[in-house]
């Protein structure tokens, strides 16, 4: 047996440091205090973060208002384009059905063939036309589905700007992120902060280890 002077110490322990420049503008516990993960430490200030998530927040509700007006934007050029194809169909129908009518009457002599070959072909240039319409009208829907696409990856992207900004801004509300007992509080009221500098330490209640000393001599005496 050998005899020796030591203390017990927290086998699980966590140092909080501060992800941004801040001030420290309200301590909430003391050492000595058991925490659980979502108690809060000490509540940071940082005015620079606030704006952030409120320039952030405006600027996705920009885009977003901008998405709003491209929608109706497309949806008022789809509508006369497709305006635009009812008019040109039904010039077509009517020149088909003059078509028709004098393919009889051509025959007859009613009709010069002079005649009959202009409404050929004009029917002909008419469905040329109304065929080039319809294939543009296609291409326009798939024109203004990408746009569309653009926007709502611009949308994400500022989203997830806004998130980052929000969670930095979140974090000025120190916690101890688990269960034990508060051992250090390295910060004062109002004191500025420096990025990475120290604010707490926190260690484990029930997971302890102890820290023996022994003179030298006898450690080797030692063994598992």
């Amino acid at each position: 047996e050998i005899e020796g002077y030591g203390a017990l110490r927290s086998d699980r322990q966590l140092l909080i440091t501060s992800l941004t420049r801040a001030t420290v503008q309200e301590i909430v516990l003391k050492p000595g205090a058991l925490v659980i993960p979502q108690s809060i430490i000490v509540q940071l200030a940082n005015p620079e973060l606030q704006q952030l998530v409120d320039n952030a927040g405006q600027e996705l509700s920009q885009q977003k208002a901008n998405l709003r007006q491209l929608k109706l934007n497309q949806q008022r050029e789809l509508l006369n384009e497709t305006a635009s194809f009812a008019e040109m169909e039904a010039t077509y129908e009517t020149a088909k059905v003059r078509l028709e009518a004098q393919s009889g009457l051509v025959k007859l002599g009613i009709v010069s063939a002079l005649d009959y070959k202009e409404s050929l072909v004009h029917e002909a240039q008419l469905k040329k036309r109304l065929r080039i319409h319809q294939q543009r009208t296609e291409a326009l829907k798939l024109v203004n589905q990408e746009a569309i696409n653009i926007q709502l990856e611009q949308i994400k992207q500022q989203q997830g700007q806004l998130d980052i900004a929000q969670n930095r801004l979140d974090r000025l509300s120190v916690k101890a992120g688990f269960s034990g007992v508060l051992q250090r509080l390295s910060v004062e009221l109002g004191q500025s902060l420096a990025a990475g500098q120290e604010i707490a330490l926190i260690g484990s209640v029930d997971d302890l280890i102890a820290l023996v000393r022994v003179p030298q001599n006898k450690a080797q005496q030692i063994f598992i």
